[in-house]
């Protein structure tokens, strides 16, 4: 089993490794980017979301990265160990203790909960259970002893 931390790691990895590629979140940000790519009249860039930025030229370049990401993806959450890791770790990222929602939990995983199979929810359920005995004290009884 991969565990879900080290996978996701490796598919912001594909993200970062792909260039030319700048991500501004102010002003000065996004100037610096337009110098560091070259972009001008005849070389326009594209806001590729989160702030990403790429030149228009590379866009099918990126489509094809980000579909590739995506296949990895719907790869890895077959196995149900992977899942169930993915489910866990998307679940606290998304402060499911607090919002009781797993909507952002399945998007972050490219999932739909009305499109989930009996088994795929079996294990969001058991993923669910899991999260959720930490908040119950049985994991923080272990840690304070």
């Amino acid at each position: 089993m991969i565990k879900y931390t080290d996978f996701k790691n490796s598919l912001e990895k594909t993200v970062n490794d792909f260039q030319p590629i700048f991500f501004a979140f102010s002003n000065e940000q996004y100037r610096e980017g337009i110098k560091k790519l070259g972009a001008s009249k005849d070389n326009k860039i594209m806001a590729v979301g989160m702030g990403g930025y790429i030149l228009a030229k590379d866009i099918k370049r990126f489509i094809s990265m980000v579909g590739t990401r995506k296949q990895r993806l719907k790869e890895y959450l077959k196995d149900p160990e992977q899942l169930k890791d993915a489910f866990i770790y998307e679940l606290g990222n998304h402060e499911f203790c607090i919002t009781y929602d797993y909507e952002p939990t399945l998007e972050a995983l490219g999932l739909k909960i009305d499109k989930l199979t009996k088994r795929k929810r079996a294990i969001l359920v058991i993923a669910k259970n899991e999260y959720l005995s930490y908040y119950d004290g049985d994991q923080l009884k272990e840690e304070v002893a």
